[in-house]
């Protein structure tokens, strides 16, 4: 929780975590959470939790993610299928987590600062996390109204794996 207002009674816009991130120029983040997927809903009922426990009781095999591949890139044109998708992003968490490293893209350095978010994906009683583990780099550059972000990759929301990559800082 720490990329959201300090209990929740700071300003929004005060990015606490990030804010201390670029001022102390971390070149490196590392974030693991816990965060839940954008698909739950804290007053699940019981056959909500049925529906989508019956959509992980089927196996998959443990992702390890040493290629981009294009749905590493979805992120950022604000792509969810229509339906819960286990082996695509959580697009919306993923953007969230971007936006909450502001101070990275609205100030500019000449050094870029990667974030890697490490989150937990399934389900467990009534709650289903949101996965998306990614690695992003921010490259402190002006490009207008445009965020200079690079995706690195995005595991799937529903995905147990291993996201690898080599990212320059």
């Amino acid at each position: 929780m720490d990329l959201n207002p300090y209990k929740f009674e700071a300003p929004f816009e005060k990015y606490e975590f990030a804010n201390y991130c670029y001022l102390n120029d971390v070149d490196l983040v590392l974030v693991p959470t816990a965060w839940m997927n954008t698909t739950w809903k804290e007053d699940w009922k019981q056959e909500d939790v049925d529906h989508y426990t019956k959509l992980y009781e089927s196996e998959e095999p443990f992702e390890y993610n040493v290629d981009l591949k294009e749905k590493d890139n979805l992120i950022l044109n604000q792509y969810t299928p229509p339906t819960y998708t286990r082996s695509y992003p959580d697009s919306q968490t993923a953007l969230y987590w971007i936006m909450r490293f502001a101070p990275f893209y609205a100030n500019h350095f000449t050094k870029p600062k990667v974030v890697a978010i490490c989150n937990r994906s399934g389900i467990e009683g009534r709650a289903m996390y949101a996965g998306s583990s990614s690695i992003y780099r921010f490259n402190g550059r002006d490009l207008g109204r445009t965020i200079d972000v690079s995706v690195f990759g995005s595991l799937g929301q529903g995905n147990e794996g291993i996201l690898v990559r080599d990212v320059e800082v």
